[in-house]
């Protein structure tokens, strides 16, 4: 059905072209393209890939609701019009706080070599 050349060609050493197994399967192929208006390939494809999400939907607990869910409640805590000043400031504070603290040592250990 998808017109895999390895596939045709296995079943053309098996069977005839002319077996009625291989009239039905072109016409097969050729219903399923007046009524999908598509071919049996992409039709095959588009259901694999339908199957493959629905797999990954159902083994996944957290998708992408959840991230925009956890994205919209953060920005809307950091955006507020009166926490968001004080956390932004915080925020501000805790990153200058930890960049000298944790750079203090190091700041120690270049001013001890370069005085020795």
């Amino acid at each position: 059905m998808e017109n895999d050349r390895g596939v045709l060609q296995k079943i053309r050493e098996i069977l005839a072209e002319k077996h009625s197994l291989w009239a039905g399967l072109e016409q097969s192929r050729q219903r399923l393209i007046k009524l999908y208006r598509d071919t049996p390939e992409v039709l095959i494809a588009d259901r694999r890939y339908g199957f493959i999400s629905g797999i990954g939907q159902e083994a996944c607990k957290t998708g992408v609701e959840f991230r925009h869910d956890l994205s919209d409640h953060i920005d809307a805590v950091a955006t507020h019009p009166i926490l968001g000043i004080p956390i932004f400031l915080g925020l501000m504070y805790l990153t200058f706080y930890l960049t000298f603290t944790l750079a203090n040592p190091l700041m120690r250990m270049i001013e001890y070599g370069l005085h020795h």
